[in-house]
């Protein structure tokens, strides 16, 4: 190891326009489908690393340049496989896919159930069966802290954790269209008091329709008499 820092050392000048050319080729020229915008870069910057190391053991007859093109190869074809399996892995535990996940298991199983508006539920019914939302015919009206409880008991039951902060969560629904906001407002959550249950909650509202379950089928709760 101080042999290589001699070396780089004396090669000082010369080695950061050298890095700079390595790690724009591999960072440009690295497509990996899925993966995050950095990646490339770390790679670039492990490329770049092996490559001067390996100018410095063929400088010092080490290795002979054709073992270190054969090294420089496997080691390209290594990060990228690597980095492949890591968008891969990624991409399958998408936070919303998570969350949608753990939701449609949570309210088809009647872990929690989700309260008819058009019901008219009294606020006992929705105490009273543990629910953790409201919807009507478009929306589905999630309350923020009971919901994302829900949804880390989920995965802390199979000794998992939720990646994101509930805030990264509420941004990433909105980007891909799910979540609704309320007018005029830059919120992804807000306050809502709903009509016959006498308390303000704080929520967060998805369309029916950019979900892939269902549970408006379900029997509603107690209602008004």
């Amino acid at each position: 190891m101080k042999q290589f820092i001699l070396w780089q050392i004396e090669n000082a000048k010369s080695l950061p326009e050298k890095l700079k050319i390595i790690f724009l080729k591999f960072r440009d020229s690295i497509k990996i489908p899925l993966a995050h915008t950095r990646l490339p870069s770390n790679i670039a910057w492990l490329m770049s690393a092996i490559i001067t190391f390996c100018d410095y053991a063929c400088d010092k007859c080490l290795m002979s340049k054709q073992d270190a093109d054969d090294f420089k190869t496997k080691a390209f074809e290594t990060f990228n496989e690597i980095g492949t399996e890591q968008a891969k892995s990624a991409n399958d535990e998408q936070p919303v896919e998570m969350f949608l996940t753990a939701l449609r298991e949570i309210l088809m199983t009647n872990q929690k159930r989700i309260v008819d508006l058009n019901a008219n539920p009294t606020y006992e019914a929705w105490e009273t069966f543990n629910s953790i939302g409201f919807e009507d015919k478009q929306y589905y009206y999630l309350l923020c802290g009971e919901t994302r409880s829900a949804v880390l008991d989920y995965y802390r039951r199979q000794n998992r954790t939720f990646p994101v902060s509930s805030k990264r969560l509420y941004r990433d629904m909105y980007n891909c269209g799910m979540l609704i906001r309320k007018d005029g407002e830059s919120e992804n959550t807000y306050t809502e008091k709903f009509c016959g249950m006498g308390v303000s909650v704080r929520i967060f509202k998805l369309t029916k329709r950019s979900v892939d379950f269902n549970v408006s089928g379900m029997k509603p709760l107690v209602t008004k008499q």
